[in-house]
């Protein structure tokens, strides 16, 4: 997929993380568990909180790949 703005991409991620969350049956407190990141991270990743995706995205995408 190619994406035309980074705001795109980063609501892509946040589809895909609770798609394959949800696909493993994991809550968002174990998916923050397993990856290193708050809920808190992981809940806006997933809603895709626009303004505070771009000072997150750094962090989620290294730790939150080993889970999907």
């Amino acid at each position: 997929m190619i994406f035309t703005s980074r705001e795109e991409m980063l609501i892509a991620l946040g589809e895909n993380l609770r798609e394959a969350r949800l696909a493993m049956n994991i809550s968002q407190q174990t998916a923050a568990e397993r990856s290193g990141i708050s809920l808190k991270a992981v809940r806006n990743i997933e809603s895709a909180c626009r303004h505070r995706l771009y000072s997150l995205q750094a962090q989620a995408f290294h730790p939150l790949t080993h889970i999907l």
